[in-house]
């Protein structure tokens, strides 16, 4: 069964907007989910749209802001609360 797991909520530099950072595990496509998401007052915080990273395009990720491999995990890596600024576009 897949599931998903938020690690991180990155705020935007405007209250109404954010990114979640989910592991994805359990099924042929695991890697990690980029959400945007949006705020209104009437439904909450709602998913406007999302990216999936694989394996490959997370070492590649990683290698290009310069972070060395480690070796893969056989645990669940532990949830962090990194918040990062993000710019509003419009």
């Amino acid at each position: 069964m897949a599931t998903e797991v938020t690690l991180a909520v990155l705020p935007g530099d405007c209250e109404d907007r954010r990114v979640r950072v989910c592991l994805k595990s359990g099924s042929a496509a695991a890697g990690l989910r980029l959400v945007n998401e949006s705020y209104s007052s009437a439904v909450g915080w709602f998913e406007q749209s999302h990216t999936d990273l694989s394996p490959d395009q997370i070492r590649a990720l990683r290698s290009v802001l310069g972070q060395a491999e480690t070796p893969t995990r056989t645990r669940r890596p532990e949830l962090t609360k990194s918040v990062l600024p993000l710019t509003c576009v419009g």
